[in-house]
């Protein structure tokens, strides 16, 4: 029910199911700490996005979901999703990449990037758990964990129909069903849904349209209750995907040392008075015809480019949940899954200019499984609940990177500093193959990784009931990791080569928690806590045996949950501090990225998410994020601008620069969001509701070096949606609903 963001959008939608207006605060149900408990009791730093929620407001990726929450902010880079929760995040846009705030769905953890990136639906809720997840949730969630529940066949047989049509020919229809085939004992839901639209940006260098995006998934549950003790959760799913773009803008040319190379200069260093005698360049002196240089556009809906982003996603999964009460005081569960995903991009121009200055080919593919034991129970005034777990991926990935328009200049400079006339034309043929054996004369970089990861983790967590108001919870969880890694490197242009490497390497890390929580009242709640994270060590894939060690985190956390004014207003709040040690830093080189364990970092902040029924008919909901998140002693070179900084060598390049105080990636000191909802009652029965969003991003980096090139500035977001409900028993379970997302087309 919603397009994709950055451009305004108007649609309407017609939807069949069962729904049903709320005039008090509903109470959501989470499984935060892996078991049911209301929202309002689960002392942890959790936002709870509701079915309902999700259907008014069209919520169908992680992308819009960080317009509703605090903390969390969302980038996707070649169909891959970089997610940061509180500055805690990733920068690797490879699948081979561990996440700083893991995805689970269903319970079950989803590794990789492409993941994260999916569309979804048929969802019954979102979870947003902030924070160090150390003992229940275990891999890579340093920063936090995003849990998507899906929907479950009810009792009662149900069928929905949504369709929508909006501007750009966007479509979407979900069709979803359940049937309870033997009452009480074994249900099955079905869905399907289809989503396509035109791109938003018109190439003006080729005429096509970018960013069109054609997404289909289907959904199969079952649920088995083979007795009054024991039941069996069946899941499958199927994903197919198929994006254009969105296009890559240059927003500054800019030339990098020492060759000073650009998408505006293709001659780099040979285009330079004096680098062939005192004021001749070597261009003029011997003549070269290099490539022109390349013409752009720094819109995003106007791009000028010779190429585009083209991908196609395969995903399918199924997963089993066995639940046994083994008697009224202990459960035991058990969740096994696999999930394989594959992702291919054409091999196409992907430099944002009107030369073919970078052009990328990649195949991704993961293959998952994982198994989880869990028995959980009372006993007294103690509540605990012990696990062990595993978890097992294969990964491959293939990147394939020519540079088409800096062939001359290559062979010129090889051949005119190597003491001679430029290189005749196709001689890099002879500086290295690619990994198939073949060679050409274009200056290119291949590199193809395969990696074997497995994970075992034991944990345990007992909550102790000092009294009717008091408790006390402490939970550990030991994790190992050990990843098998296979490498090659090559290319014709001189940088580093690795034929077949073998590397090994395994981590393992005790994290956990230890929390207080009080009720002050009924309806106040305060808690605080220590917990820790860990996030594993890996090896780049672009750079040859280029290990890098694991982060960990310790997070301290105060926060409080309350109810006012007769349980009409919800506010919660939470407050916190982050020691880093081992940050791994990101740069990148030659298209690769390079990771360095030289940073410590320190992230504080502020939260606060409010609910309020003013009246019967009018809604009001927000939330604020405040945060500082630096990097502590933190000196290094930048790739980019290897002539800046201090310590430089004989060159005048590798100079160094102290990045203490720079912000972390995608860190925004305030971000915050409103909405309002005013219900009208019509004569006959009829609700109309109107209702307005807005939320505000402050800027951020995308570099460690906080460079001016790599900001992004700071995001307004404002939205309005009408939607009709009938009443007086007539339609019952439709609504109608138009919208328009990003109003001011910012």
């Amino acid at each position: 029910m919603i397009s994709l963001l950055m451009r305004t959008t108007f649609v309407l939608s017609l939807i069949l199911s069962t729904y049903s207006w709320s005039a008090e605060i509903e109470e959501i149900v989470v499984t935060a700490e892996k078991r049911e408990s209301a929202l309002q009791d689960t002392p942890v730093a959790v936002s709870a996005v509701s079915r309902e929620t999700i259907e008014v407001r069209g919520l169908d990726d992680f992308q819009q979901l960080q317009f509703m929450v605090p903390g969390l902010v969302f980038n996707e880079v070649a169909d891959m999703a970089q997610m940061t929760m509180r500055g805690v995040g990733v920068d690797i846009s490879e699948m081979s990449a561990e996440p700083g705030v893991a995805l689970h769905v269903d319970g079950m953890y989803r590794g990789g990037l492409v993941s994260s990136a999916a569309l979804m639906f048929d969802m019954e809720r979102i979870e947003v758990l902030r924070g160090p997840q150390g003992t229940l949730f275990g891999r890579n969630s340093s920063g936090g964990s995003l849990n998507v529940v899906s929907r479950l066949p009810g009792e009662e047989p149900v069928f929905g129909v949504m369709a929508l049509y909006g501007d750009y020919d966007r479509t979407r229809f979900e069709i979803s069903g359940d049937a309870p085939i033997v009452p009480g004992k074994f249900a099955v839901r079905a869905a399907v849904s289809h989503d396509e639209r035109d791109g938003y940006a018109k190439n003006r260098f080729t005429g096509r349209e970018e960013d069109e995006s054609e997404v289909t998934i289907a959904k199969l549950s079952a649920v088995i209750s083979a007795s009054d003790r024991l039941e069996i959760i069946l899941r499958g799913e199927i994903y197919d995907s198929e994006v254009n773009g969105p296009p890559v803008v240059v927003t500054n040319d800019h030339p990098v040392a020492p060759l000073y190379l650009s998408t505006g200069n293709p001659g780099g260093i040979l285009s330079a008075p004096g680098s062939c005698g005192p004021g001749v360049s070597c261009v003029d002196a011997f003549g070269l015809n290099l490539s022109p240089p390349g013409v752009w556009s720094d819109d995003p809906r106007n791009p000028y480019a010779s190429g585009h982003f083209h991908s196609e996603r395969e995903a399918y999964g199924f997963s089993a949940e066995v639940i046994w009460d083994v008697n009224d005081d202990v459960e035991l569960k058990s969740i096994s899954s696999y999930y394989e995903v594959e992702q291919n991009c054409d091999k196409v121009s992907i430099d944002g200019s009107s030369i073919d200055a970078l052009v990328q080919g990649c195949l991704q593919k993961n293959d998952e499984w994982s198994q989880e034991f869990a028995l959980s129970g009372s006993s007294g005034q103690i509540d605990w609940i012990a696990g062990v777990y595993y978890y097992e991926s294969e990964m491959e990935e293939f990147w394939d990177y020519e540079l088409p328009a800096f062939q001359a200049t290559f062979e010129a400079i090889f051949g005119i500093f190597g003491g001679g006339p430029p290189l005749p034309t196709g001689s890099l043929a002879l500086f290295g193959n690619k990994i198939d054996g073949s060679s050409t004369g274009v200056p290119f970089l291949q590199f193809n990784i395969f990696q074997d990861l497995t994970s075992i983790a034991v944990f345990g967590q007992t909550t102790y009931n000092f009294s009717d108001r008091l408790r006390g919870t402490v939970g550990l969880r030991w994790t190992e990791d050990e990843k098998d890694f296979g490498q090659t490197v090559v290319n014709n242009v001189g940088g580093q080569t690795c034929i077949g490497l073998d590397l090994n390497d395994d981590w393992s890390e005790v994290t956990g928690k230890v929390g207080l929580d009080y009720d002050v009242s009924d309806t106040t709640m305060i808690y605080g806590g220590v917990s820790s994270g860990f996030k594993s060590g890996g090896f780049n894939g672009g750079s040859c045996s280029n290990p890098f060690d694991p982060e960990t985190l310790m997070g301290f956390e105060l926060g409080s949950k309350s109810r006012f004014l007769d349980n009409s207003m919800q506010l919660n709040l939470a407050a916190f501090y982050y020691d880093y040690e081992d940050y791994q830093a990101r740069l990148f080189i030659n298209n690769a990225a390079i990771v360095e364990n030289a940073a410590d970092a320190v992230t504080y902040g502020f939260e606060a998410e409010l609910l309020w029924l003013v009246t019967a008919n009018f809604r009001v909901e927000g939330s604020l994020s405040l945060l500082s998140a630096e990097y502590e002693d933190f000196v290094s070179t930048d790739p980019l601008n290897p002539d800046v900084g201090m310590n430089c060598d004989a060159t005048g390049l590798g100079c160094t620069q102290q990045l203490k105080g720079n912000d972390l990636l995608r860190a925004p000191e305030i971000k915050y969001n409103f909405s309002a909802e005013y219900d009208v009652g019509l004569a006959n029965g009829d609700i109309l509701t109107l209702r307005g969003e807005y939320s505000y991003t402050d800027e951020m980096y995308h570099t460690v070096f906080n460079n001016d090139f790599a900001t992004q500035d700071d995001i307004s977001m404002a939205n309005f949606r009408v939607i009709w409900t009938p009443g007086g028993g007539r339609m019952e379970g439709v609504r109608v609903i138009a919208f328009i997302d990003n109003l001011t087309d910012e």
